[in-house]
């Protein structure tokens, strides 16, 4: 996966960190540890090499290199590794899949500035 600049994580959660609860946040965050509950992230999310989350995931951009168990919403780009499980439905405008990911659910792409086509 190419690394992108300006993408700065305020937040990180640990590898031996387990949280059991909603995350909501208008920063940008970093799981390598888990999560079971939904995460709401204004900014940028990573969910790491060896990282499990089981809920639904919110946020502006999104790179997934762990197990998501839930959906996920990501308003501008989805970047999932080649390491990476996701069992759940995906909604973003712009989305990169490497070969060798493993993803179970549906897929929807837009963009909500675009005008609708009828």
């Amino acid at each position: 996966m190419k690394k992108k600049k300006n993408k700065n994580l305020d937040a990180l959660i640990g590898q031996d960190t387990h949280i059991k609860g909603e995350i909501e946040t208008s920063d940008s965050i970093r799981i390598d540890g888990s999560v079971d509950g939904n995460i709401t992230v204004q900014g940028y999310i990573v969910v790491g090499k060896g990282a499990k989350v089981k809920g639904d995931i919110k946020a502006e951009a999104a790179t997934i290199l762990g197990k998501v168990t839930g959906n996920i919403v990501a308003e501008k780009e989805l970047q999932v590794s080649k390491e990476s499980v996701i069992i759940g439905d995906i909604t973003t405008k712009n989305l990169i899949i490497e070969s060798g990911a493993v993803f179970d659910g549906k897929c929807n792409m837009y963009d909500k500035n675009a005008k609708q086509k009828g």
